[in-house]
């Protein structure tokens, strides 16, 4: 079984790859690259024909500051939908927005909600 190392940063919404190859010795030096002084990347590990625990969850967020979280299927259709917030434009009162992210939890998955809306936010606002 053939193993791939990616390097790797960030956290939640800001996790990202950096670059990915199957020579451990060349992921270690990508990483040394990309270290700094704000940065410290990750190698991770990934067997061929591994897979992530990992799922959809759609992420309502309620007008009362609750959350709504809904597991859903794997649908290859939705796979654009990803990370794209999604705001109430019928102001019926009870949800301000919606998305759907991939996180390996619940608790995850609100968390990346969250960092979207502030980004989707300040984007609006003009702030980013």
């Amino acid at each position: 079984m053939k193993t791939f190392y990616a390097v790797t940063d960030g956290d939640y919404s800001d996790y990202h790859i950096i670059a990915i190859t199957d020579n451990k010795e060349r992921a270690e030096n990508i990483k040394k690259l990309y270290s700094g002084k704000y940065s410290e990347p990750m190698i991770e590990e990934f067997f061929d024909s591994e897979s992530k625990d990992e799922g959809f969850y759609y992420i309502i967020y309620r007008a009362d500051g609750s959350y709504d979280t809904f597991l859903q299927d794997f649908d290859v259709r939705k796979l654009s939908g990803i990370n794209i917030v999604k705001e109430n434009i019928l102001r019926d009162d009870w949800w301000v927005y919606s998305v759907l992210v991939m996180a390996k939890d619940e608790n995850h998955a609100i968390k990346i909600a969250q960092d979207l809306w502030a980004e989707h936010k300040a984007k609006k606002e003009g702030i980013v």
